[in-house]
C-alpha cells in the first residue's frame, strides 16, 4: 500500500523482506499456511494456525493477501505457490465456514482473478505530473490490481522488482499509463479521460 501510494521502491523492498521473514519464521512447510508463533519461539503444546478474522484480520489472511499481491507485482510464481499452499491449508474453513475468514476470501478473489497491471511512467523530475492519472486510479474501483510507477530514467531499476513496468516509456515525454493483463497492454494512455475509459472497458 505504501509503495502504491508513493511509488518509492523502498516500500516494495520492505514488503518483500517482510514476506520472506514471514516464510522463514512462521510458515508451515509441511501443511501450508502459517503458525502464530515463530520457529524460534519456546516450544508449546500446540502451534496454532490462525483461522479466524475478527475486528482485525488474522495473520493468515494478511499473509495470503501479501503473497497474492507480491505475485502480481513481481511475476514470481514462488509467491503464487505460497498462497496456493495457504489456501489449501484452510480449504475446509473457507468452504464450510467462509464468514470466519472474510479477509481471506478477499485474497482468494484476487488469487482467482487475473489482476490488472497498471504502470505509470513520467518524465525525469516530474513526479507531480503523475497526479492526474493517479487520481483517476484512486477514484476508480479496481478490486484486483497492482499499481507501479517510476520516472522514465528509473524504469529499468523498478523493472528488476516489478515485472510489468519493464520497458515502459513516457510517450512523447508525457505522463503515460499502461493498463495490462498478463503482460498484454492496451494502448498507452496520456490523458485522464483515456485512462478512465480503459479502466471502464476492462470491467464492462
Amino acid at each position: 500500500d505504501l509503495y502504491e501510494a508513493t511509488f518509492d521502491p523502498r516500500w516494495l523492498g520492505e514488503a518483500l523482506a517482510l514476506a520472506h521473514q514471514t516464510e522463514r519464521r512462521f510458515a508451515d512447510a509441511a501443511g501450508g499456511g502459517w503458525f502464530m508463533t515463530s520457529h524460534a519461539h519456546e516450544q508449546l503444546i500446540a502451534r496454532e494456525r490462525p483461522a479466524y478474522d475478527g475486528a482485525e484480520p488474522s495473520g493468515t489472511s494478511v499473509a495470503l493477501m501479501n503473497a497474492v499481491r507480491l505475485a502480481a507485482f513481481t511475476g514470481d510464481d514462488q509467491w503464487r505457490q505460497v498462497a496456493e499452499r495457504g489456501f489449501g491449508a484452510h480449504a475446509a474453513t473457507l468452504s464450510e465456514r467462509p464468514n470466519a475468514m472474510t479477509e481471506a476470501l478477499l485474497a482468494l478473489d484476487f488469487f482467482l482473478d487475473v489482476p490488472l497491471e497498471i504502470a505509470l511512467v513520467w518524465p525525469a523530475g516530474a513526479f507531480d505530473a503523475a497526479a492526474p492519472l493517479a487520481a483517476i486510479l484512486r477514484a476508480t474501483f479496481v478490486p484486483s490490481r497492482a499499481l507501479a510507477g517510476a520516472a522514465a530514467p528509473n524504469v529499468a531499476a523498478a523493472g528488476k522488482v516489478v515485472s510489468f513496468i519493464r520497458e515502459k516509456v513516457a510517450v512523447g515525454d508525457h505522463l503515460t499509463a499502461y493498463v495490462c493483463r498478463r503482460g498484454v497492454c492496451q494502448l498507452p494512455a496520456t490523458e485522464p479521460a483515456q485512462l478512465q475509459a480503459q479502466l471502464r472497458s476492462d470491467h464492462s
